[in-house]
């Protein structure tokens, strides 16, 4: 009784550890905000509130995108886009 108790204990404080020395995975916020939002030109996208949703997913509310003004001098200025 008391060795499977020593080692249950020690499978815990093993996986304790391990579990603190593993660097935590960004959510799916972060991800974007690192790897996409950055390849963004500047004003183009904009939005009020952002969520992660778990490791892999975010949500952005009242998005608004604001397509890039075109070399055509006689063309209309372009007009932002709600999501």
């Amino acid at each position: 009784m008391t060795k499977t108790r020593f080692v249950g204990l020690l499978a815990v404080g093993t996986w304790l550890l391990l579990a603190a020395a593993v660097p935590a995975s960004a959510d799916g916020l972060a991800q974007f905000k690192k790897s996409i939002e950055p390849q963004i030109p500047p004003n183009t996208l904009s939005y009020k509130n952002a969520k992660a949703l778990g490791d892999d997913g975010f949500e952005l509310d009242d998005v608004v995108i604001t397509p890039p003004p075109s070399s055509d001098p006689k063309a209309d200025k372009p007009q932002p886009i709600s999501v």
